[in-house]
């Protein structure tokens, strides 16, 4: 399902929920960059959804980012 939420993500009226899915099917592959990539492209998007900072600050800890993990908690 990755590539078919690339795609999604490629339209210029992509949406936050097309990159938070995108995201979360990164994370379920365990491509830690790319799942963060895709949240703060989410959080862009949307900044009111706590679950897209949630999902973002996960990722950062997972690559050891800890300024930006703390960022995306606030």
């Amino acid at each position: 399902p990755i590539s078919e939420y690339r795609l999604a993500t490629n339209s210029p009226d992509a949406t936050g929920l097309c990159f938070y899915h995108l995201g979360t099917a990164y994370k379920k592959s365990r491509q830690w960059k790319n799942a963060a990539e895709a949240y703060q492209q989410a959080v862009d998007r949307d900044r009111t959804n706590p679950l897209w900072h949630f999902r973002l600050a996960g990722m950062c800890e997972k690559l050891r980012d800890w300024r930006r993990a703390e960022s995306a908690y606030r």
